[in-house]
């Protein structure tokens, strides 16, 4: 029968606005190895959005350390995992690489968007002076004001 040790902690972190669990397998967490972790987890988090939570489970398996990450961060699920043969280097492991997919999901989020159109510069002729082009809108409302008479009038019958 397999007996798995899980420590829970619900308890709100320094500064914390989210939920962190923590399990341990196999292992009895300490308190440096639960800080060492919230640690480095509220340093990652200034490359994604909003943590809704977070699962930090340490497990040992022989003489692999191993961590494991679940964070939901706005719709999303990211679970990174960490395995060497020390528990705090697993522990930086998982981090480089969830911080490695926090950057990829950050770009995701911004690279969709159009792209603004470049300006271009180009030479112009400009063939009328300001006066003829005075002189021609002049002459357009004039049309225009006929035209509109014109609809106006009543119909004459032949």
């Amino acid at each position: 029968m397999d007996k798995k040790k899980k420590v829970l902690v619900k308890e709100k972190f320094e500064n914390q606005e989210y939920p962190i669990h923590i399990i341990g397998r196999h292992v009895d967490i300490t308190d440096p190895m639960k800080a060492y972790a919230v640690d480095k987890l509220t340093k990652a988090k200034r490359f994604g959005g909003r943590i809704l939570d977070a699962v930090i489970t340490m497990d040992i398996q022989k003489l692999v350390h191993s961590v494991d990450f679940i964070l939901d961060i706005n719709n999303t699920r990211i679970k990174v995992t960490g395995r060497t043969q020390d528990m705090y280097a697993s522990i930086d492991e998982a981090i480089a690489r969830l911080e490695a997919q926090l950057r990829r999901y950050h770009r995701r989020l911004h690279d969709h968007h159009a792209k603004k159109s470049a300006e271009v510069d180009m030479n112009v002729n400009v063939i009328e002076t300001i006066e003829l082009v005075d002189e021609i809108n002049d002459q357009i409302e004039e049309e225009n004001l006929e035209q509109i008479e014109e609809e106006m009038m009543p119909h004459k019958v032949i």
